[in-house]
């Protein structure tokens, strides 16, 4: 199966996320019980998106805002509910944002006992003013400039993940005259004193920061599938690493 040109948006609503989340459920449920079962075939040999725009918009928060992956190519191949059969194998490129070139491969198996994969991704230099509808939503600043990378890789494997994640983030600024013409006082006071302490006390040549955040443990839910472990690993990345790297590198400290 070949798709060409998919443009398609999750839309996330208050009123919508009960019956999304029990459709969900109710996915999880049938997957985990055609899983290796032996009346039960199912493979497709190759599935491939090309020119795809494919996004997350969550209308709750406040500003609401839309994350996307743009010029994204999947291919998927060897997807089986059979152990027997061997791995499955996906690989995606694509620019996160419009601008972070993005990699992403994974290895999946086919386990009744939850969800079994192993996964590398990498997105390198995203402009983060196209983010700045996120970060106002979650750390309530924007910035002028600034870029940002993220590397990781992950195996999940009897109700258990394990392995890290690396945010980077290059040559923040966040005062900007035009951009903040119809801002109050405290909050441009608020933005130019964090970006002055962050030339202070950063005093980086480079002007960047990692920092390697390790991600392991049990899976919420060990029963979980694919999809589920996925969407956790997305959480789990955003909560401990990602996020709380913008507010480090935001205020000048280094770990």
């Amino acid at each position: 199966m070949r798709i060409d040109g998919l443009k398609a948006d999750y839309v996330y609503r208050k009123g919508t996320a009960g019956p999304a989340k029990a459709a969900a459920k109710a996915a999880a449920q049938g997957a985990r019980e055609v899983s290796n079962e032996p009346g039960v075939f199912l493979k497709a040999r190759r599935l491939s998106v090309h020119g795809a725009t494919v996004g997350f918009v969550n209308e709750q928060a406040s500003p609401r805002y839309r994350v996307f992956f743009a010029d994204t190519n999947l291919v998927f191949e060897n997807f089986t509910n059979q152990f027997t059969e061997g791995t499955a194998t996906a690989r995606l490129t694509g620019r996160f944002m419009g601008s972070g070139a993005t990699r992403i491969s994974a290895t999946f198996r086919p386990e009744a006992k939850g969800a079994d994969f192993d996964l590398d991704a990498r997105i390198e230099d995203t402009d983060l003013k196209t983010m700045n509808d996120l970060l106002r939503a979650y750390a309530k600043v924007d910035l002028v400039s600034g870029a940002f990378s993220v590397f990781a890789e992950a195996g999940v494997r009897t109700g258990r993940v394990q392995g890290y994640v690396k945010p980077l983030f290059r040559d923040i600024s966040l005062y900007g005259p035009e951009q903040d013409a119809e801002k109050s006082v405290g909050q441009k006071f608020k933005e130019r004193a964090t970006d002055v302490m962050a030339k202070v006390l950063g005093n980086r040549p480079r002007q960047e920061v990692a920092t390697v955040v390790p991600i392991a443990g049990p899976l919420d839910n060990p029963r979980a599938n694919t999809w589920e472990a996925l969407m956790g690993l997305l959480r789990n990345a955003f909560d401990k690493a990602i996020l709380p790297g913008f507010e480090r590198e935001r205020l000048g400290f280094k770990r």
